[in-house]
């Protein structure tokens, strides 16, 4: 199977530039790929000190990635340590960390890209986040005998791999050194098909979100709309989320932040049309007007996380699609109660929250509703939800340590 998988990604990858000349998100594919290229292509390995590549997909690995990424530079300044993507969304982020030596794309998955990207670099060991599992690379890696860990997965019995069609994959899965999962439901699921490689470390997003929360931050534009108003604070919205939470402003609160999941000014215009109520812009705000603002957009990223603390009541997006819900631990990490769309069962967290009393699932602006209702008139629920969430995080913090203290005896870094 594995032989006819490469022979489909290479018909794709030379079929790529033609499909480029007719899309522009192809386009933008290959161009970011081609300008990081060289950076790879020119790196000069030295042998003098240990080398770890990690990858992960996009901006949301890479958040929950950035305390290990600590841990191991803090603890081993001389280790060299090469960050790779394969979304841009993740790369364009990647600046802000100090820790990183060399930053690039994933290659393509074909035998020969992921060949010369391994004989480069010649890493001692690679890290892959989450659900990185691509088969040529996973082959290369065991042939090649590089110390292979994947971090912060997550399996479940309906996805393909435990599948006839998937198993060819789940058995290159199998040749990974080490499998830190979040939950002792995938490690359970994982040794009935023979894997003695896997630890339960929970979801290191939680040792993220709490280092998050513990920063100072403030904000002049959001202090300046806000006034002494409470407010909502609604992250990585989409449309639908948009035709629940709009509905309610004016008469439950008198201020909703919405941070849209999509900032092209397409999906930021689309919204202004369904505004029908005064309001700013977080990049371009009128000083003159903006308490007078019912609505702010923040059409901004990479600070979401910090203004969640601004609310009294938080809301993420994503929710209403079965593609599924962003990231509800970012607004927990401020112990405020997160409320939802009503597909959230593959994301644990959710659930937990859930059975909680700690986070709440709507189907419509009636559901909404009865929910702010039940919370503002009930101050007890509100220092309950505080005391729960808190326990709740510090009970789950603590992986990203576990993943360090085996990685670091593995490889002998110190």
């Amino acid at each position: 199977m594995l032989r006819v998988y490469s022979s489909l990604i290479g018909i794709i990858v030379l079929l790529l530039p033609a499909i480029s000349l007719l899309s522009k998100k192809v386009r933008l594919f290959l161009y970011h790929r081609k300008k990081y290229r060289n950076q790879i292509y020119g790196f000069h390995r030295s042998r003098k000190e240990k080398l770890i590549w990690l990858h992960c997909a996009s901006l949301g690995e890479f958040e929950l990635s950035k305390p290990l990424i600590k841990f191991l530079k803090t603890n081993h300044p001389k280790l060299v340590l090469i960050l790779t993507f394969f979304s841009p969304s993740g790369l364009k982020s990647s600046t802000e960390v100090e820790h990183i030596d060399l930053v690039g794309y994933l290659p393509l998955d074909t035998r020969k890209r992921v060949g010369q990207f391994l004989e480069i670099t010649k890493p001692d060991m690679a890290i892959l986040v989450k659900y990185e599992f691509w088969p040529n690379l996973l082959f290369e890696l065991h042939r090649r005998d590089i110390i292979t860990y994947a971090i912060s997965c997550r399996f479940y019995r309906n996805q393909f791999l435990f599948y006839w069609y998937g198993k060819w994959l789940l058995k290159l899965i199998q040749s990974i050194d080490h499998l830190f999962v979040q939950e002792e439901k995938s490690k359970t699921l994982l040794e009935r098909y023979q894997f003695d490689n896997v630890s339960v470390c929970g979801d290191l997003r939680i040792d993220r979100v709490i280092e998050n929360a513990s920063k100072s931050f403030s904000n002049e534009v959001i202090l300046s709309f806000l006034g002494s108003s409470n407010c909502i604070v609604a992250g990585s919205t989409w449309d639908k989320d948009h035709e629940i939470l709009l509905p309610i402003i004016g008469k439950k609160f008198s201020k909703i932040i919405i941070a849209p999941h999509d900032i092209s000014p397409d999906s930021i215009s689309s919204l202004e049309q369904k505004i029908h109520v005064p309001y700013e812009k977080f990049t371009c705000p009128n000083p003159t007007n903006i308490h007078k603002a019912k609505i702010l957009i923040l059409d901004t990223i990479g600070i979401l996380s910090m203004v969640y603390r601004y609310a009294q009541i938080t809301y993420v997006g994503g929710g209403f699609s079965k593609k599924g819900l962003h990231n509800i631990l970012e607004p927990s990490s401020y112990f405020k109660p997160v409320l939802f769309g009503p597909h959230y069962k593959h994301f644990p967290e959710a659930t937990d929250l859930i059975e909680k009393g700690i986070g709440y699932s709507l189907r419509n602006t009636d559901d909404l509703n009865n929910v702010i209702d039940d919370l503002l008139e009930n101050p007890k629920r509100l220092s309950h939800i505080r005391a729960e969430t808190q326990e709740y995080l510090t009970k789950n913090e603590g992986g990203t340590k576990k993943v360090y203290q085996f990685i670091r005896n593995e490889i002998n870094i110190g």
